[in-house]
Formats: C-alpha cells, sequence, structure tokens
C-alpha cells in the first residue's frame, strides 16, 4: 500500500519524490544563494529527515478484519499523511522533527462503498476521518486536530478512486473520481482531444476532489479560474448518508447544493466523484514573454490584459525577487518560469546554473524553442558552457551569461 505514483514513492516529508531528495551539493549551492538573497552572512540547511530515524507513536487502533483489505497501519503511510506540505508544516517536519501526531490508521478505499464503510467505522468507535487526495493542503486541512475526545484518528486516502469514468464528448464535460491527481487526470482525457484546462500550482500533487472541497482557484490560468466553474455535479459520502447532485448545464431553481461542499475542506462529507466541464485542447499555440524596469506598469498591463476579455491561457506577473527565490535551490524544475521571464536576468541565473550542473557531471538540459528570445538565448549561453572548460567560475558564468544577452537579443546568433 505504499504511496507509488509512476513506480515512484512520494516523499513522506515534503513535495516531489524520494529518489528527488536534495543532496549535499544542492544544500551547499542553497545555503549560498540563499544567504545572498537575504543578505545574510550565514545560511545553514537542516538536513533532510531519515524515515527510521523517526520516533512514531504506536497505533492506538485495531483494523477489523471486514476493512483490513484497504486499511494500514504501515508506517511510511502514518508519516506521510501526518501533515500536509505548507511552510509551517514541511519546517516542523525537516527542523523539529516533529510526527507527534500521526494518523493511527491509513484508509485507502478502492469504491465508494468501502469510503462509507471506513465512515461508518469511525462514527460508531468516536475516531477522527480526514479526507485526504494528493496532500498538498497548505492550510492544516489534512492534518488531525489534537483532541482528547478522538479515541483514534483515520485518514481516509482516495488514491484509488482515480478513473476518468465517462466523457461526454456533445457537452464537453466528463465524470471523474474524487481521488484522480491533475496529470493523471489530463492523461485519461488525452484521446478524447478534451482538457479540463485547470492548472493551479499543486496540480501535479492534488487531486479533484481536494480542488474542490478547498475552492481552489487555478493559479497558471486565466477564465477557467476557479473551480466552481468547472462542477456540474458531485457525489458526496456523509456521515448520515450520500448526496448526488442533479447534473444540469446550468439552473436558476433555487439554492445550488453543490455549493455546500465547494470550499468545505471535507467537514461535511467526502467527495467521491463529480461531473465537470471540459474544454477543446487550442489547435494553435504562441507564447511572448515582456519585461518591465517598472513593477507598477507591468501591474497596469496585466490588468488591462485582464480587463480587455482576452483571456490568456496564462498571464502571470513574476518580479525579479520571486524569480530568484523560486529558482534559488537546484533550479532543475523551474520551467514555467523560464517560460514567463525575459530579458537578462533569468538567462543570467541559467548560465551559472549550467555551469554548476556541468562541474557536476549532470547531462545538459535544454529548453523548448518557441521563437522568443528567452529559450533560444538560454540554450545557446548552456551549449556555450558545457564546451567552453575556461568558463570555470559562476563569476565567470555570470560574465559570459551577461555578454550573451546583450549581444543576441534582437538577433538570431551571435558568431561562433
Amino acid at each position: 500500500m505504499d504511496q507509488i505514483q509512476g513506480g515512484k514513492r512520494r516523499s513522506f516529508y515534503g513535495w516531489g519524490y524520494e529518489e528527488d531528495v536534495v543532496g549535499s551539493d544542492e544544500l551547499q549551492w542553497f545555503e549560498k544563494t540563499w544567504s545572498g538573497l537575504f543578505k545574510v552572512d550565514r545560511f545553514e540547511p537542516a538536513p533532510m529527515p531519515v524515515e527510521s530515524e523517526i520516533t512514531l507513536r504506536p497505533s492506538r487502533v485495531t483494523i477489523p478484519t471486514a476493512l483490513r483489505g484497504f486499511c494500514t497501519d504501515d508506517r511510511h503511510e502514518r508519516l506521510f499523511h501526518t501533515w500536509g506540505r505548507s511552510v509551517h508544516d514541511i519546517a516542523k517536519m525537516i527542523h523539529r522533527r516533529d510526527f507527534s501526531n500521526p494518523p493511527d490508521v491509513v484508509a485507502l478505499p478502492r469504491n465508494e462503498d468501502e469510503v462509507a464503510a471506513v465512515l461508518d467505522w469511525c462514527g460508531e468507535h468516536g475516531y477522527s476521518a480526514v479526507p485526504f487526495g494528493g496532500g498538498s493542503s497548505v492550510t492544516g486541512g489534512v492534518n488531525h486536530t489534537r483532541d482528547e475526545r478522538y479515541k483514534g484518528l483515520v485518514t481516509i486516502d482516495l488514491r484509488h478512486l482515480n478513473k476518468v469514468l465517462e466523457v461526454d464528448k456533445v457537452s464537453q464535460a466528463a465524470r471523474i473520481q474524487a481521488g484522480v491527481l491533475g496529470p493523471d487526470m489530463e492523461q485519461q482525457l488525452k484521446p478524447t482531444g478534451l482538457t479540463m484546462r485547470f492548472f493551479l500550482q499543486a496540480w501535479e500533487f492534488s487531486s479533484l476532489g481536494g480542488w474542490i472541497a478547498t475552492r481552489a482557484a487555478g493559479h497558471y490560468a486565466t477564465n477557467y479560474t476557479q473551480i466552481d466553474d468547472h462542477v456540474e455535479s458531485m457525489r458526496v459520502v456523509t456521515p448520515q448518508g450520500r448526496i448526488a447532485s442533479h447534473r444540469w448545464p446550468t439552473s436558476g431553481a433555487g439554492p445550488n447544493p453543490d455549493r455546500l461542499f465547494l470550499g468545505s475542506e471535507g467537514a461535511l462529507g467526502i467527495i467521491t466523484e463529480a461531473w465537470v466541464r471540459l474544454h477543446k485542447k487550442p489547435t494553435f499555440r504562441m507564447a511572448t514573454t515582456v519585461h518591465f524596469a517598472d513593477y507598477e506598469k507591468a501591474v497596469n498591463a496585466v490588468r488591462v490584459i485582464s480587463q480587455a476579455g482576452l483571456f490568456p491561457a496564462n498571464a502571470r506577473l513574476l518580479e525579479r525577487e520571486e524569480a530568484r527565490f523560486t529558482e534559488a535551490g537546484d533550479g532543475i524544475d523551474a520551467d514555467r518560469l523560464r517560460q514567463v521571464l525575459d530579458g537578462p536576468a533569468p538567462e543570467i541565473d541559467h548560465a551559472v546554473q549550467a555551469l554548476y550542473n556541468r562541474d557536476r557531471g549532470r547531462p545538459m538540459k535544454l529548453f523548448d524553442e518557441d521563437g522568443s528570445d528567452g529559450p533560444r538565448i538560454t540554450n545557446f549561453i548552456i551549449k556555450r558552457i558545457y564546451e567552453e572548460p575556461q568558463i570555470s567560475s559562476p563569476k565567470k558564468a555570470d560574465a559570459f551569461g551577461r555578454a550573451t544577452c546583450n549581444e543576441m537579443m534582437g538577433t538570431k546568433a551571435p558568431s561562433e
């Protein structure tokens, strides 16, 4: 019952997978970069926790025979489900090694009947029941409360309710189980030519049910931003029974029952599936980036775009320090930032990153070119740094990046 996705196991103390753990070289780079960012003499990152070194309270709950097929008190599962993924949660896990209030049991129901069975069991014995989608909560929504009234803590993880059950191409909608994560859902929809087009920041590690329960908003989207606008109907298991709302294109007949569960954070019941609106995938795609020297002008430009009714797939304002902050670590997976940044700063950062990767024997990683200057210049800089050993220090890489940017902006390429 391990937390396995795509052949990889999720980290129990942070975002991502176990195999992506930050190594000692990355930590040194992290310390150096963040020290400069925060203008402090020393920034000492804490070592990552090791599962075998964590003291975990024994489970206080005996799993009944009828539920043993999908319930577990496995150590890794209990650690993984102890906290969400807010900065505060991660700090408690990494710096304090605090796993003092883990769930006693993790339920992994495979269908709606098993969800109902677990809720009934929790109700009969006075156990706390917390729904769990992808675990990306940053508001404490998946954390168990310390309350003596509860004789045990049970987390109900919906990872096995992960199927696209039905697609209505005529109405452009789909009936989808609540436990499916963003990438898996889009992969299942791909053959239909339709997409939900709902890309929030935690998309990779969050679930449809979690989006609905938290009233999520798409961080990387305009127009189709709020989950409210996608939901047509849903099914919910509550301690008092099951609720299924009617699926209508739209309705003005009284209160909408779905609104009761949108944003409920799982407090009123467990969402098991929903009909959601889909959209045709775009035939053409074009991306561009704009660099502003004045922040207020950049804010006004985003406002004008938003109010013009143009609805680009993504219009994000990213200021310099946020970019540096986000790329302060390894930077390998910061592709999204590279797509929206322009001007000298990101290319120069990638020059230093390329040197770091080259000197550690990492393979060269280039970026998809879309006709804009950013990826084209970045790729040229990375190739040259890998080819020229005389670029041997961050200072030299920085100088080379600046000179190359100045030469290449608005040109095809400098002479070889």
